[in-house]
């Protein structure tokens, strides 16, 4: 079973001096910052001297505090295992390793990709919690360079630059470690890029990455991946896309159908056709349809927070953790904002 403190045998390296050693670095790369800063013209006043290096001190301001960020996130990866779904996770790539097959051997509603990319690096780097951190970590930094990258695509640097600290307070602020959804997003906001190329090039390589990055999703998260093929045949069904010298608009779509399909299937084929070889098709079916079907949704069935209580309740406490829970509405926000740009833009072109 993947351990989750240190076990003090030699050729282990401590885990307090390896949080020192973490904290001598980020200490490092903090007093680092204040290079820029130095040097200059020293016969100004300091008021000059402060107003031609205010590109530099905001940088440093922003720098200082987006690694600070990155430091507290990163003590919390110390923290212990989670009982509930990061103990899953851990225990079912404990199992893969052992030579268990998910659904068969051991009960899951998840993708197998989370285990067996868990056990890897188990069998890589030793059979640790703190790997299975460190693989959540390099994730959870992709899905925030995906976010910067797709506002960016859009917007000014300024915007994708706050865009993505916003998903990276976000993702600190949930404290939800080895997670496959986290992997799965990823996933998707890579599909999102492809498909932007599909949008502005009509690009068939797109397509068919953007097969790819979904059916990635669906091998971690087959219910978020689901969602993201969905989507994405909507898109290149009904999309806007620019026309491509030779073909007509129907041969066009079909292609990129195709490339889509193909770059899924190139993923999720192989991995679906040994499920259904070694393990039996009730047990599959339950886990992987009737369960997240049907179980699943009555067990999270929980109501909406209140904006009027927690509204109360951060004008008792004075505090913005009361108003923690409201972020399943960011969401629902977000969509709105999309489709009132969409709306705008469509009511401007005309």
């Amino acid at each position: 079973m993947a351990k989750t403190k240190h076990e003090d045998t030699s050729g282990d390296l401590s885990l307090d001096r390896l949080v020192f050693f973490s904290d001598a670095v980020f200490a490092i790369a903090m007093t680092l910052l204040v290079l820029p800063l130095v040097g200059g013209r020293t016969d100004l006043p300091v008021w000059e001297q402060i107003k031609h290096k205010v590109p530099e001190l905001y940088a440093f301001a922003l720098s200082f505090w987006v690694i600070g960020l990155y430091w507290i996130g990163h003590h919390r990866v110390y923290r212990r295992v989670r009982a509930y779904d990061e103990g899953l996770m851990l225990f079912g790539a404990d199992r893969v390793l052992r030579g268990d097959v998910p659904y068969r051997d051991f009960w899951t509603s998840y993708g197998p990709a989370g285990f067996y990319v868990d056990a890897l690096l188990f069998r890589v780097f030793g059979e640790f919690a703190l790997v299975g951190r460190g693989f959540d970590a390099a994730v959870k930094a992709a899905i925030v360079g995906l976010a910067f990258a797709i506002v960016r695509r859009f917007g000014r640097a300024g915007l994708a630059t706050a865009a993505a600290l916003l998903v990276l307070g976000l993702l600190i602020y949930l404290r939800n470690y080895g997670v496959p959804v986290f992997p799965a997003v990823a996933a998707s906001l890579v599909a999102v890029l492809a498909l932007d190329a599909v949008a502005t090039r009509a690009s068939r390589r797109a397509a068919a990455l953007a097969g790819v990055a979904v059916g990635s999703a669906l091998l971690f998260r087959h219910d978020l991946g689901a969602y993201a093929a969905v989507g994405s045949l909507v898109f290149i069904a009904f999309g806007a896309l620019p026309a491509r010298s030779g073909d007509t608009a129907a041969g066009d779509r079909r292609a990129l159908f195709v490339r889509f399909a193909g770059g899924l299937l190139v993923v999720v084929a192989p991995v679906a056709v040994w499920l259904l070889a070694v393990v039996p098709l009730h047990d599959l079916a339950f886990s992987l349809v009737e369960v997240p079907l049907r179980v699943y949704p009555k067990v999270r069935a929980l109501p909406f927070p209140s904006l009027a209580d927690a509204a109360a309740e951060f004008g008792t406490q004075r505090s913005l953790a009361s108003l923690g829970p409201l972020v399943v509405y960011l969401p629902v926000v977000a969509v709105a904002i999309g489709v009132a740009s969409e709306v705008s833009r469509s009511s401007v072109s005309r």
